[in-house]
């Protein structure tokens, strides 16, 4: 499932049908001094700062598991069945990566944006060289969200990235072993993946078992998120065990909008056409009604052609 990023926030309330509102009114507080902090250190206190009550993996499990389908991907179902509005599961981020992270970094960044534009937003990258001050099996949690959609625009940005960080020696801490081909890969997560920050200007956050919902103009699920930044995932109506678990990735504006506009917001803003249920039938509606219309043009353009002939000339028509 692709999921991308929408700059959406609420007030810590829960959310029907709307993938990308970020709830939570608190305001994260990181020191000034967040570079003399260790990077272990400063991953905690941005990451953590409230105390995640996410559920484990384990627990999770129990709830949900990842299938695959052919047209889609990577999909979620439900290992048992839900009412309405009952909590899926809980789950706490992977990282919350924000400027005040590494400042220094950040200022970087937006320095060789200003020289040659990002293709893409200076924090997608900033996510990614933050991730990795992250323990090992949390980077692989990221970079198993790499969808390969990259453009060589992407590519060249994070070639000018690594060797502009790589010739700065204070900027080394923790980038001894700098990898295009890894910050690639988890730049291309990041921006499929990353949510808002509900507060910080440019902050992302990233979860796990949410990133494997697809997208669908009818929803199974919402979410919710707190002041903590876990995910609560609550089903929309009853949904049967194996049911698919699914949510919008689109805004409120959007979600009763025409097909033709729905799909054109997909496209601009996640890169594919949603086939959900809603969208095959209306695509179907759609379909159904420009064919009578097209089989009434050919009368319509005969009498026009036919009253637009000179009396007394024979009409033909190519």
């Amino acid at each position: 499932a692709w999921l991308a990023l929408v700059g959406l926030v609420a007030s810590s309330v829960s959310v029907r049908r709307q993938r990308r509102s970020l709830a939570g009114s608190s305001t994260l507080h990181v020191s000034t001094g967040q570079e003399q902090a260790s990077p272990k250190a400063a991953t905690e206190l941005e990451g953590n700062w409230h105390g995640s009550a996410g559920w484990d993996r384990e627990r999770i499990e129990s709830q949900v598991v990842v299938g695959s389908i052919q047209a889609k991907g990577r999909c979620l179902f439900a290992k048992k069945s839900f009412r309405a509005d009952d909590v899926i599961f809980v789950e706490g981020p992977i990282l919350v990566a924000t400027p005040s992270m590494s400042p220094r970094i950040w200022k970087y960044l937006q320095r060789l944006s200003e020289e040659k534009e990002f293709e893409w937003n200076v924090e997608f990258y900033f996510a990614a060289l933050m991730s990795l001050k992250l323990e090992q099996d949390k980077i692989s949690l990221i970079e198993d969200k790499c969808t390969n959609k990259a453009s060589l625009g992407v590519k060249e940005d994070v070639h000018r990235i690594v060797r502009y960080i790589s010739s700065r020696r204070n900027t080394q801490l923790f980038l001894l072993s700098l990898s295009e081909t890894q910050l690639l890969c988890i730049v291309d997560a990041w921006y499929a993946n990353g949510w808002r920050h509900p507060t910080k200007n440019h902050g992302l956050v990233m979860y796990d078992r949410i990133s494997m919902t697809s997208h669908s103009c009818n929803p199974t699920a919402y979410v919710h998120i707190d002041r903590r930044h876990d995910l609560h995932l609550k089903a929309y109506d009853d949904l049967k065990e194996d049911g698919e678990v699914t949510i919008s990735y689109m805004c409120d504006a959007y979600e009763e909008k025409p097909h033709p506009v729905r799909q054109d917001y997909l496209r601009a803003n996640f890169g594919f056409e949603c086939c959900c249920p809603k969208c095959s039938q209306e695509a179907n509606e759609e379909r159904t009604t420009k064919k009578a219309q097209m089989e009434l043009l050919p009368i319509k353009n005969l009498k026009t052609e036919f009253l637009a002939q000179p009396m007394g000339q024979t009409f033909t028509k190519e």
